[in-house]
């Protein structure tokens, strides 16, 4: 059934009969799994993990190297993830990262392997896909991406994200390392060819932004990102402001007492008036 045991065989030949002893380990084995799981789980997302994502990468290219095939890797980087956290907290940069998390589990197919490397990098490997079909699903993930809405509660943001797609076959360079690689070089390229789009190993190679109306689309990230940056410097002037204005009422405070008391006063009464 459902339950795991241990035997200990215990001989004894001078009688001519063996002892057998039976330990249920069935709740010790569940416990290991679910240690197991943790280990190859991020426990943000919910997603597999760095560790989880090199051994299955392995295991794949090893099959592909005995049979024959291509394997694509789709790296995936949200944009201005970083002025997102800073702007307005890491509790809103952890619920993208989550909303994130799901769209690519929910678009991935049951055949691919979705994991999130660390910081705002995901990956989605694709066994026995070529470079065409699996930029199909990454621009198909951006868009879902795009349409997404992420809140704390309190501030709602829209992400997108920028993806490289790597692919390699039974020939060449056939490592985790290798299409690793290839994907990352990729997807750097779609944050210089103005984010929020899809590149591959070959556009790579091309060494060129490959895409209608590409300057209007550099021009539309700067503004976006020129916004939040401007949002982050109001936010730090008003904590700035709020700093001067209490170091002046302490220097003022211990240099006249009445002043101080005063200052309580006229503070307990606005409240209560208020109120």
């Amino acid at each position: 059934g459902d339950q795991t045991f241990a035997f200990t065989f215990a001989p004894v030949v001078a009688n001519d009969y063996v002892n057998i002893y039976g330990h249920d380990i069935t709740e010790r084995k569940k416990a290991e799994e679910k240690l197991e799981a943790q280990a190859m789980t991020d426990q943000l997302t919910g997603l597999r993990n760095r560790r989880y994502f090199l051994d299955i990468a392995g295991h794949e290219l090893d099959q592909m190297q005995r049979y024959g095939g291509v394997i694509s890797l789709v790296t995936l980087d949200l944009d201005h993830f970083k002025t997102i956290n800073d702007t307005y907290g890491h509790s809103l940069g952890d619920q993208v990262l989550r909303d994130v998390g799901k769209i690519l589990l929910k678009e991935a197919r049951q055949a691919d392997f979705v994991a999130r490397l660390g910081g705002d990098e995901f990956l989605i490997l694709m066994p026995h896909t070529s470079t065409e079909s699996a930029v199909i699903a990454a621009n198909r993930m951006l868009s879902r991406i795009a349409e997404c809405q992420s809140s704390d509660g309190k501030i709602t943001v829209s992400p997108t994200a920028s993806a490289g797609v790597g692919t390699i076959g039974s020939y060449g360079a056939q490592s985790t390392a290798a299409i690793l690689k290839l994907s990352d070089d990729a997807a750097y390229l779609a944050k210089r060819c103005g984010r929020n789009c899809v590149r591959t190993w070959k556009d790579v190679e091309e060494d060129t932004c490959v895409a209608s109306g590409i300057d209007g689309d550099m021009n539309t990230s700067r503004i976006e990102e020129l916004q939040l940056k401007m949002t982050q410097l109001r936010h730090r002037a008003r904590e700035s402001s709020v700093r001067g204005i209490w170091s002046l009422i302490q220097a003022l405070e211990a240099r006249d007492p009445y002043t101080r008391d005063h200052s309580e006063n006229v503070t307990r009464y606005a409240v209560g008036i208020a109120e």
